[in-house]
């Protein structure tokens, strides 16, 4: 391979000098991924094209003198052979070709870097930041070679064939049907306050893309793997942890117009398999061997506060050299990630970032949940400026959603989910869900918000003959 990247540079170079177009090459090709001499050479060229706005051209014998009187002599003959082997050549290459080779030469230079930076790491036993220097040398970087798309091109149209496509539901109608799931190449985000059913939304968001026949990693922050694979059990089985005997569920009654709350019934379930039941095990493990046959799920767990954003980049290429590569990212949840604590707003902007153009490279979609403050909970009410830490992560995702519930709800096994941010048409459309976490259900039954659900939970007292 060196010597394919050998006369790749020289080639790359001579466009430096003398190409009709060398912004383009220095886009693709910047001078840092050359090797020695040859990245001399591509510097001198650029910092001309700064000077000039163009390639050296009939100049560039004096541009190579340059590089030769501020390097070191002994360099100086090196630079006289390459000089005189450029100026032979010049004339017989395709540049077309010399592009195409570009980006082929540009990952194996990347890579080549990073293995090298990660040996040095590992000899000094760093290896974390050998870790490091490996998943960013693997790392997608932007894609300069795709032009990208010409507005007359049928391309332009694909938005048709996948605007009401919901790849990813979450078993609410309402935000299934309008497509306010999660989506490739942006960023989901779930906030609610402590205790309040984030993990269960990710998790009932998990269960759902598997049974649409979806790859799914689940990276835990905060729970253990056995505890997130416990309730992911329960969510698909509504088992309960242990025996009981007095399950309900609740029922709505929707106006068929506008599919808005009106009533609920509440209706006995009766007992449920419990974990703790004889036949539980052989129930899961029949599952388990069905399962194989459907796209991967897996749970990962972190250390609370240790993951970075280039140690999730390097856990998705070991899993995608491993044949897994996911079509759905949860993390539960990203303010857990490592952040720095003396410029926490700025580092969990970057986390959020981070994520979004993970999911932008890898084409895939990320779902995520954030803690809200206190006010939040004092009022059974979540909203974007309840966001613990920083309200900038609303600017960032794509689709924001809030999840509420007064004691009075708790009671009753209801929550609201309201679309806090994300499409005109959508913002502030509210949900009432029915849940039974006890069988891992996050949602059993929805309905969209109506003043007579409002009144349902907010019941006034009665008036006096005076309207007091």
């Amino acid at each position: 391979m060196n010597e394919l990247t050998n006369i790749v540079q020289e080639r790359l170079i001579a466009l430096y000098l003398w190409g009709e177009n060398p912004r383009l090459v220095r886009a693709l090709t910047p001078p840092a991924v050359f090797d020695p001499y040859w990245k001399d050479l591509a510097q001198a060229a650029v910092d001309y094209l700064d000077a000039h706005g163009t390639s050296p051209g009939e100049h560039a014998s004096a541009v190579v003198e340059t590089v030769i009187a501020r390097n070191d002599p002994k360099k100086g003959p090196t630079f006289v052979r390459l000089w005189e082997s450029l100026r032979e050549k010049k004339a017989d290459f395709d540049p077309a070709y010399v592009l195409e080779k570009a980006r082929k030469f540009a990952r194996f230079q990347r890579m080549n870097s990073g293995i090298t930076a990660a040996l040095g790491h590992m000899e000094a036993g760093r290896v974390d930041e050998a870790e490091a220097a490996l998943t960013t040398s693997l790392r997608v970087e932007a894609d300069l070679f795709d032009p990208g798309t010409v507005f007359t091109d049928k391309r332009a149209m694909a938005f048709l064939d996948d605007e009401d496509e919901c790849e990813f539901p979450q078993g609410i109608p309402v935000f299934d049907d309008r497509n306010l799931s999660p989506r490739r190449g942006t960023l989901w985000l779930v906030a609610a306050f402590a205790k309040l059913g984030k993990s269960w939304c990710l998790l009932n968001l998990a269960k759902r893309s598997i049974l649409a026949k979806k790859t799914v990693v689940y990276v835990t922050l905060e729970m253990s793997e056995k505890v997130i694979c416990g309730r992911l059990f329960q969510s698909f089985f509504a088992l309960t942890k242990r025996q009981q005997e007095d399950l309900k569920r609740v029922k709505f009654t929707i106006e068929p117009e506008t599919g808005r709350w009106t009533s609920l019934e509440v209706i006995p379930m009766g007992r449920h398999t419990s974990f703790a039941d004889e036949n539980a095990r052989k129930l899961l493990t029949d599952f388990q061997k069905r399962l194989t046959r459907r796209p991967k799920l897996v749970v990962k767990q972190f250390p609370t506060g240790d993951l970075t954003l280039k140690q999730l980049e390097g856990y998705l290429d070991l899993l995608e050299a491993r044949g897994i590569g996911p079509d759905l990212l949860i993390v539960d949840y990203a303010d857990l990630m490592c952040v720095d604590v003396d410029n926490l707003r700025v580092s969990t902007q970057a986390i959020y970032r981070g994520l979004r153009g993970l999911a932008v490279r890898r084409n895939i979609a990320v779902a995520t949940a954030s803690q809200t403050n206190r006010g939040s909970a004092h009022i059974g009410k979540t909203d974007v400026h309840h966001l613990a830490e920083d309200i900038g992560k609303a600017a960032i995702v794509d689709v924001l959603y809030t999840l509420s519930r007064t004691d009075f709800e708790k009671d009753r096994g209801l929550m609201r989910m309201m679309v806090a941010a994300g499409r005109e048409d959508a913002d502030r459309l509210t949900v009432v869900l029915s849940q039974n976490l006890a069988i891992g259900q996050f949602v059993m039954d929805s309905a969209l918000m109506s003043s007579a659900y409002d009144s349902y939970i907010n019941p006034k007292e009665d008036e006096d003959e005076e309207g007091n």
